[in-house]
């Protein structure tokens, strides 16, 4: 317990000094799975850090704990004492000081952790980027539910060997994607489809990340060997090699996979470059096979996979693939495959380009003017209208950050010419007619000002405004839709924005 008594205090004048040079301290960085103990030990130690608190609510601050699970748990009554572990710490703040418990908490690590090994206890030496992010998306969705946690810095980036088990490079781009909200039909779910975010070594082969091989071993008992993994020039850039068999007299097969998160019943295109190397001698026994796997298998052999590219002669230049598919669950495996019978050329099959995206009716950019706040906090009401102006689609649809948004897919709605209508939560409506879906494009500017929703700029929403004019989240008359320009207070720019568009009507 002094230890604990000594901790606040340390930290209670550390912010102090913090705020004297113009920053906003940010307090404990607490290590995972501290403090520890019982709950009733735990509660003492965190009460012997409340001076550290008020110090941090004093000068605008937070403070932080690392948090990691350990065995990719989604059960929060597990991780209640791993990644979530913070819940209790504000159950007692809840409890015992009240006026503590919305202080902001930064998550300034987080992950797959066992116990610290640099090589052997992250996410990419006990599990793949599949279960990873299926993971990450469970505990996003856990930390939307706690208001006071602002966010959590994944541990880590940039230092692939020192660190290589954490390093979360791999799957950056998806990472990306996911906090700028972009729309499916933006993101390629395959991660390091390109090649070009890096190889690894592998009991000794160069596999790329992301990516995982098989060896199916020996094809002809009288040459056996193993399958070779190589980066090589690609198309371009670097590209992923196969080796299925050599000269030198050696018969295997193998190839590399990847688990890819999709959207069932959703189409996607599938799009992909190969060259495949070898002998023209058909009766070689050569295996030449890229394809998919709608079940998320990790089976090579399963008789389901759909092979796009099934040859037993070599194509001898860069090929393109580009065909649609239609996922049946929340995974879909993309499957290579190189292999020979008899080794009487070196066989290879050298893979590049390979990208998936989802088939949207409706894709969209919205303009939001005089806002500047974080778009990925609004969303957008939506009608698809058909000829007739009887609306044969609706919903309200989430912004990313730089404004778009989509209509996934819609088996229901007939291919054809329709009217969208696009509105924002204070901003008027506009209307596009003679879109052609699916796969249409629409790109609009709203105008700001419509406070009460009636899809006007009036006096009524210059009451609205005065009702809520100076105030700011947490306020009994704060109202959101009152805070035109996204800054968090109503004020005087708002006024401005609301006299700019003052008279104006939206489209119906």
């Amino acid at each position: 317990m002094e230890e604990a008594r000594w901790f606040g205090r340390f930290w209670e004048r550390l912010a102090e000094h913090i705020a004297q040079a113009g920053f906003r301290p940010c307090v404990g960085s607490i290590p995972v799975g501290n403090p520890p103990g019982s709950i009733d030990e735990i509660r003492a130690k965190l009460d012997a850090f409340v001076p550290a608190l008020r110090a941090a609510k004093r000068w605008n601050g937070a403070w932080s704990y690392h948090s990691y699970s350990i065995e990719y748990s989604t059960d929060p009554a597990v991780e209640h004492w791993y990644s979530l572990r913070y819940r209790i710490f504000y159950e007692f703040l809840r409890e015992r000081y009240p006026d503590l418990a919305n202080l902001p908490m930064i998550l300034t690590e987080g992950g797959i952790d066992r116990a610290g090994n640099p090589n052997t206890d992250g996410w990419r030496a006990r599990g793949d980027a599949a279960k990873f992010q299926k993971w990450l998306l469970w505990y996003d969705s856990e930390l939307k539910k706690d208001p006071y946690i602002i966010g959590v810095t994944l541990f880590q980036i940039g230092n692939p060997s020192g660190w290589w088990s954490f390093d979360v490079e791999p799957i950056a781009q998806w990472l990306a994607d996911v906090i700028a909200n972009r729309p499916r039909s933006l993101r390629n779910p395959v991660l390091n489809g390109d090649f070009e975010l890096g190889f690894m070594n592998v009991s000794g082969e160069t596999v790329a990340n992301g990516w995982a091989m098989w060896d199916g071993g020996v094809v002809n008992p009288l040459w056996p060997g193993s399958a070779h993994f190589w980066q090589v020039a690609g198309a371009p850039g670097s590209a992923q090699r196969i080796i299925g068999g050599q000269i030198a007299g050696q018969s295997f097969r193998g190839g590399v996979y990847q688990v890819v998160p999709v959207v069932p019943g959703v189409p996607y295109r599938l799009e992909l470059d190969y060259l495949s190397a070898g002998t023209n001698d058909t009766g070689a026994g050569q295996e030449f096979r890229i394809g998919y796997d709608l079940s998320g298998g990790t089976d090579p052999m399963n008789p389901d996979i759909v092979w796009l590219v099934s040859a037993s002669a070599p194509s001898g230049i860069w090929q393109h693939v580009d065909t649609v598919l239609m996922p049946t669950s929340e995974w879909l495996t993309l499957w290579t495959w190189s292999g020979i019978y008899w080794p009487i050329a070196t066989t290879y099959l050298d893979v590049d380009n390979i990208a998936l995206w989802a088939l949207p009716t409706l894709r969209g950019r919205v303009t939001l003017s005089d806002y500047a706040g974080d778009t990925r906090c609004q969303s957008v009401q939506v009608q698809i209208r058909g000829g007739n102006g009887v609306v044969a689609w609706q919903g309200e649809l989430p912004l990313s950050v730089d404004g778009e948004f989509e209509v996934v897919y819609e088996a229901n709605l007939p291919e054809g010419v329709y009217d969208v209508a696009i509105r924002g939560t204070h901003w008027l409506q506009r209307v596009v007619n003679g879109v052609l879906l699916p796969g249409g494009m629409v790109d609009v500017a709203l105008f700001n000002g419509d406070i009460d929703g009636d899809n006007e700029v009036t006096l009524f929403d210059f009451g609205a405004l005065v009702q809520a004019f100076g105030s700011v989240p947490g306020d009994a008359n704060w109202n959101p839709n009152a805070d035109l320009d996204g800054d968090g207070e109503v004020s005087l720019f708002d006024f401005g924005v609301l006299v700019r568009n003052f008279g104006r009507v939206g489209e119906e």
